[in-house]
């Protein structure tokens, strides 16, 4: 009996080495609809995560592949365990999703144009009053957002900008982009004649 006194403390004190797990999300508070995503965690100590959405899908798995199809008010239950599901921790996240539209137009450089028109998949932009110099501090502007809601669809699409002098309009340059893979923002378009253009996007409210 008195041997296994020792080893019973012994026990005790390999169990209390054993880390707890940390579960963990740092996600921005919108996650963009209508694409594939591929969301992780920054949990720490675990030996595998469970996800619960509030959409009543789950997964036990470390990296979830998702395409949320509509815009929604939603949360997730991540729960990380270790030692044999012994030990747990889970955190609660709640989040949006939303699709990507284009917010403004923004121009920089010498303009000799009367106007100056964005078109894209979805519509043409066009702003008036565009002779001018205008800067990184006061730059020209096309608004879109949120009179017109332009959806940035996960396509290939192309992106092109147009002058209008003397009652015609001139091509100023197009680029084509894949928006499946392309995230950035602003999305930058550089002129044949030196304007460059910057067109953002926003999520909804």
């Amino acid at each position: 009996m008195q041997r296994a006194i020792p080893i019973l403390l012994l026990l005790l004190v390999l169990v209390s080495c054993e880390p707890q797990p940390k579960a963990c999300l740092d996600w921005e508070d919108t996650i963009e609809a209508g694409t594939q995503l591929h969301l992780e965690s920054c949990s720490e100590d675990y030996d595998f995560l469970t996800w619960e959405f509030s959409d009543d899908i789950g997964y036990l798995s470390e990296v979830v592949p998702r395409i949320f199809e509509d815009e929604e008010n939603m949360s997730v239950k991540l729960t990380a365990y270790s030692d044999g599901a012994y030990r747990s921790d889970e955190v609660i996240f709640p989040f949006k999703t939303s699709f990507r539209y284009i917010d403004r137009m923004e121009v920089v450089g010498e303009s000799n144009y009367s106007a100056l028109e964005l078109r894209m998949s979805g519509g043409a932009f066009l702003g008036g009053d565009a002779k001018g110099t205008f800067t990184e501090s006061a730059p020209y502007f096309v608004y879109v957002w949120p009179e017109t809601k332009v959806v940035i669809e996960s396509k290939r699409s192309d992106i092109a900008v147009f002058g209008y002098k003397n009652g015609s309009d001139i091509s100023l340059g197009s680029k084509t982009i894949n928006f499946e893979t392309y995230k950035e923002n602003p999305m930058v378009l550089e002129t044949t004649d030196g304007l460059s253009v910057k067109v953002y996007w926003t999520y909804r409210d």
